[in-house]
């Protein structure tokens, strides 16, 4: 198995889920004089956005080591929804700051967290309508064979 498997979907899922991860340890709010990151200034969305860049880490993980496709569906289904429900929480705090931000307004961290939440996202939920695998598909030659004597003999002889 190996990276040569994974559709573009679950590249764009993995990708999104690793720069995710580390945005969450850059300043989300800032205000010029002090900033805020999103493990500081998010109570339980943070923890969302994490799982959320774990799973589809994981999805891209499961879809290059597996063969069966049973697996990583189920794991581009969570991670579909955890990056949906981050995208949603993302965009809410994007409109009205948390109070723990303090008045400052959302910095490039946290539009760059947005951004790959929703690659997070869209990646897992393309990989999950792709239904091609790029490993199965191996060409056949097909032998063409003339058709048996004794068979061409009696539809001539059925059709008298």
């Amino acid at each position: 198995m190996g990276l040569k498997q994974l559709r573009s979907g679950e590249r764009t899922a993995a990708v999104g889920g690793a720069l995710l991860l580390g945005d969450l340890y850059v300043r989300w709010y800032d205000d010029g004089r002090e900033g805020v990151t999103a493990w500081e200034v998010f109570r339980a969305l943070d923890v969302v956005l994490a799982a959320s860049a774990a799973s589809a880490l994981g999805y891209g993980v499961l879809t290059a080591t597996s063969r069966s496709p049973s697996l990583p569906m189920a794991g581009g289904v969570v991670t579909v929804l955890l990056s949906v429900t981050g995208a949603i929480g993302v965009g809410f705090r994007l409109a009205k700051a948390p109070r723990r931000a303090r008045g400052a307004p959302p910095s490039a961290g946290a539009w760059v967290g947005l951004g790959a939440v929703l690659a997070t996202a869209g990646g897992a939920w393309s990989a999950l309508r792709d239904e091609t695998r790029p490993d199965t598909h191996v060409p056949v030659s097909v032998e063409v064979r003339p058709v048996p004597l004794s068979a061409t003999a009696t539809s001539a002889d059925a059709s008298a």
